[in-house]
């Protein structure tokens, strides 16, 4: 059910089902473990008569027995523990790829040309926004920009900004419903279940022209790509979608642009080029300069401020900002973000999550460890007297060592195995819900979670096993 609705699927209303189903089954199944396990030895003749397997099973069943329930408890909280603590690695290390790949500039600014009104039957309509300054400007906005700086009491443009590059988004009728069309492979399919809905296959995406998707990727330093007549290249930054337009890409369809058919590349375009902290751009297409016609819907604006202007140049842009106007301060900047701004939120929601996810996981670990520690010492303690005839029947302490080795062996391991078999279940939809922020490697996280998950759990493990030994070995004497 998890996998096929996932964690946000329909409002997450199938959420609590699931969440009962998989602690019910979670408590049945090892309220049957003790009779179960007990009998299957039994079964097995030589394996149950050897040593003292007959002892060691039927301690392990009757401890099993008293304390299923609390075993349950600890298998689940395991579960959250390291479901947590996976996911909180992997949306870290999301976060801070999108870092890297979203400071190759100095600033981005973004701007609108037209929004949506609403009227009171909540109809829509679209409003230009374009001004005397748009017009002025010709939709340039280095040149909206330097002529608003001495309106603002700010240093001339060309002494604050060493370079730009300007991305103007123009409207298409494509679609992910369109790709569909063209290839027969569905969004719904591809993305993790419930991370997006049917409406999103119908947002459409945006036109770039290749020279203003070069220029700036000429300015984050990146590789100039090449669209040739007759061609176009998908773009996407935000990993949801990168996989299912790397199918789509892969078909080579030919997509109806106006009246003109452009062949797809082979290969998708997936770098950032404007400053953020989330890639967002989850479906546009790079169209040759003159298969774009009409006026651009909005646009992404990148610098690379001058050294020593970082200051002047940020209060500016919030002076610019703080404008409450919208036909005014749509144009030439409506928001921004600066490499600075997003290190700094950066930080403070990676501290956040590191806190929230990977601190209260290991607190859980430590918990659900002593708990198991305890359960054992008391264990060891109360049957103190049974291993004491043991040695007086003449088993060799080597044998009672082991008996004991297993026990706290099999009651360690038997709520962490579940847990794993719940964690690896859960985090193919986590996975799928850490890609909102951003790619991260799930094997290299699941191995350095699987790594400080043991050493913190083996170590109690270990302390469990001789402190008991201690309590049983003197009183063989």
């Amino acid at each position: 059910m998890l996998l096929r609705t996932g964690l946000l699927g329909d409002d997450m209303s199938n959420l609590p089902i699931e969440t009962i189903l998989v602690s019910a089954g979670t408590v049945l199944l090892f309220f049957s473990l003790s009779g179960f396990l007990l009998k299957a030895a039994q079964m097995a003749k030589p394996l149950y008569l050897r040593g003292l397997n007959m002892f060691f099973l039927r301690q392990l069943a009757s401890h099993i027995n008293s304390t299923f329930v609390s075993m349950s408890v600890i298998a689940m909280t395991l579960f959250l523990a390291l479901t947590s603590v996976c996911g909180g690695i992997g949306i870290i290390d999301a976060m801070q790829k999108n870092v890297e790949n979203g400071i190759r500039c100095d600033a981005s600014f973004t701007s609108y040309y037209a929004f949506n009104a609403y009227d009171e039957n909540g109809n829509a309509s679209t409003q230009s926004l374009i001004n005397g300054l748009v017009e002025e400007s010709n939709f340039d906005a280095a040149v909206g920009l330097s002529k608003l700086t001495e309106q603002y009491g700010a240093p001339s443009w060309d002494s604050m900004v060493e370079n730009s590059a300007q991305i103007n988004f123009y409207p298409s009728d494509v679609s992910f419903d369109t790709l569909h069309d063209l290839t027969g492979l569905n969004l719904l399919d591809s993305v993790g279940a419930g991370l997006i809905t049917p409406d999103t296959t119908k947002q459409k995406a945006s036109l770039i022209k290749v020279s203003d998707f070069n220029a700036a990727r000429e300015l984050c330093g990146l590789e100039q790509v090449t669209v040739n007549d007759g061609e176009c290249l998908l773009w996407s930054d935000y990993a949801t979608s990168q996989p299912y337009l790397t199918s789509v890409a892969a078909q080579q369809p030919a997509i109806s642009i106006g009246d003109v058919q452009l062949k797809a590349q082979r290969e998708i375009a997936t770098d950032t080029i404007e400053c953020t902290g989330v890639s967002t751009r989850a479906f546009q297409i790079v169209v040759p300069d003159d298969a774009v016609t009409g006026e651009p819907a909005f646009a992404v604006f990148d610098a690379k401020i001058s050294d020593g202007m970082q200051e002047p140049f940020t209060d500016f842009c919030q002076a610019l900002s703080d404008r409450n106007d919208m036909q005014e301060s749509s144009w030439p900047l409506f928001m921004y973000q600066t490499a600075e701004d997003v290190q700094a939120n950066s930080h403070n929601l990676t501290a956040l999550v590191s806190y929230l996810a990977m601190y209260i996981g290991f607190i859980l670990v430590v918990a659900c460890a002593a708990i198991l520690a305890i359960q054992q010492l008391s264990d060891a303690n109360d049957n103190a007297r049974r291993y004491e005839l043991l040695a007086k029947l003449g088993a060799p302490q080597r044998m009672i060592s082991g008996a004991l080795f297993k026990q706290v062996v099999v009651c360690f391991a038997f709520p962490l195995v579940v847990a794993i078999a719940h964690t690896i279940c859960a985090m193919q939809t986590v996975k799928d819900l850490v890609l909102v922020f951003g790619n991260f490697n799930l094997s290299a996280t699941a191995l350095s979670t699987a790594a400080i998950f043991l050493a913190v759990y083996g170590a109690y493990f270990l302390v469990t096993y001789f402190s008991a030994r201690a309590i049983v070995m003197p009183k063989r004497s």
